[in-house]
């Protein structure tokens, strides 16, 4: 949906998949994977917003 022009939706869509990832504690290496690829069309701020969890860091303690 991002590469299609409704980023704001596309957005939404990678952050909860990049959140079930982390929540799923699926091996670091994927988001970090995953985060090397989105850089090649995100912006800097839009890629720290996909990945930022600290709102929801506590439910992982």
């Amino acid at each position: 949906m991002y590469l299609l022009g409704q980023k704001e939706a596309g957005l939404k869509l990678l952050k909860k998949a990049n959140l079930i990832t982390f929540l799923t504690d699926h091996e670091v290496s994927f988001l970090k994977n995953e985060k090397i690829y989105l850089a090649k069309y995100l912006t800097a701020q839009e890629l720290t917003e996909v990945f930022d969890f600290s709102q929801i860091s506590y439910l992982k303690e």
